[in-house]
């Protein structure tokens, strides 16, 4: 189902979301994300577009 959210917010809402109420170390929140997202997912610095 398409909820007409932008991959880039998706992305940066699931990092606060891990930063702030999970057990991770910061550095192992960003790696799982950096293989997990997509992308066009990835914080602005990072991104490239998806296709």
């Amino acid at each position: 189902m398409r909820l007409g959210l932008e991959p880039r917010d998706v992305g940066e809402l699931l990092r606060r979301s891990l930063h702030l109420d999970s057990e991770l170390d910061g550095e192992t929140v960003d790696a799982l994300l950096g293989l997990a997202l997509p992308p066009c997912a990835h914080r602005a610095e990072d991104r490239r577009t998806c296709t």
